[in-house]
């Protein structure tokens, strides 16, 4: 599990989107978006343009959302699929991201 930290940024946003890519390789990735603050619209779109494009053999999926940030997403067309619950992200080795 990748834990974004703080402010959601274009360069947190593009350090997540780094680490996931490298994790992604070998297996399933979750990101919890529980400990992100604000985001920025643009690191939001740079995020969501990502996950669509990104092609791998394991899962990339994210966790932990607020009401609110899930909303902006949805915007981006990242729905509900791609949300994990609790129980998936319990068992997950952390990564902190700041």
């Amino acid at each position: 599990m990748i834990v974004p930290i703080g402010s959601f940024t274009p360069g947190l946003s593009r350090r997540v989107r780094e680490t996931a890519s490298r994790s992604a390789r070998r297996h399933d990735v979750i990101i919890s978006m529980q400990s992100t603050q604000h985001f920025s619209w643009s690191a939001l779109c740079e995020f969501a343009e990502w996950l669509r494009a990104t092609l791998t053999r394991f899962h990339i999926r994210l966790a932990g959302a607020l009401p609110a940030t899930r909303t902006l997403l949805r915007e981006l067309g990242i729905d509900n699929s791609w949300f994990v619950s609790g129980i998936h992200a319990r068992t997950a080795t952390r990564i902190l991201v700041v």
